[in-house]
């Protein structure tokens, strides 16, 4: 399921175009993959965040 939550984005990105310059595939391979990893790498760092709360036991 991955990739194709991937290509999809990365085909759409890579065909559009502005003021007549397109960004091209592996760029916008780039832009997408950067931005999963941002994601992930947010997403991973809350969830340390809310379970080191937990264990601590500083959780109402």
């Amino acid at each position: 399921m991955l990739p194709f939550l991937v290509v999809g984005p990365v085909g759409w990105i890579g065909r559009a175009s502005i003021k007549g310059y397109g960004l091209g595939i592996v760029a916008a391979a780039i832009v997408v993959g950067a931005a999963i990893s941002v994601t992930a790498s947010l997403y991973v760092q809350s969830r340390l965040t809310v379970l080191d709360v937990i264990l601590e036991g500083k959780a109402s």
